[in-house]
């Protein structure tokens, strides 16, 4: 992991980054990785593009296997605001898989819905797990009680994809393999 301020904004590279872009190359020979790559950015900006409208500043970027997190400085008492900033990077993502679907073709619509659906999902890592994070504290939950119960939505959302997984006999490794790493990852946050 590598980690620097610039510009007052924290700044981290994971080392998971670039396994997940060396395997999308060797699978592809970079053609998934620059349309990932290019999806993950349209994501951002609408994130970017919703902070700039609240006139909220950047607290930090980190670069990992799951994408691209841009946490703003939190905005106390204005959780709605926060609510539409992790919203608005998915919402570029349906709008896009919406537009693809008519314009690009079924590639590129199809890789925008995958990433709106997996953006949704519960994880701190994640826009989803965000908004759950933000709801519950907007709704008065105390910071400590709301790490539990987003940890214990993160872990039934696991159990239940993957039970439909083995269920549907839809075995997908590497989705398996996120799901257990982004739990993991939200387990050991402080």
């Amino acid at each position: 992991m590598i980690q620097f301020q610039w510009r007052g904004v924290r700044w981290t590279l994971d080392l998971t980054f670039l396994a997940v872009a060396a395997w999308l190359t060797s699978q592809s020979g970079g053609h998934w990785l620059g349309m990932v790559l290019s999806a993950c950015l349209l994501h951002e900006l609408g994130h970017l593009t919703a902070m700039a409208v609240f006139h909220q500043k950047v607290q930090s970027v980190t670069i990992q296997g799951a994408g691209i997190l841009i946490c703003p400085v939190p905005s106390y008492h204005a959780y709605w605001k926060d609510m539409v900033v992790w919203l608005a990077g998915p919402a570029v993502n349906l709008a896009m898989a919406l537009l693809g679907q008519f314009w690009h073709g079924t590639a590129y619509g199809l890789l925008h819905a995958g990433l709106f659906l997996f953006n949704m999902l519960p994880y701190a890592a994640l826009d989803g797990g965000a908004l759950c994070k933000t709801f519950l504290l907007s709704r008065g939950m105390m910071p400590d009680m709301t790490e539990r119960v987003c940890w214990c939505i993160s872990l039934g959302c696991t159990v239940v994809l993957i039970s439909v997984m083995a269920y549907g006999h839809l075995w997908n490794l590497p989705l398996c393999i996120m799901l257990c790493l982004l739990l993991f990852c939200q387990w050991k946050k402080p």
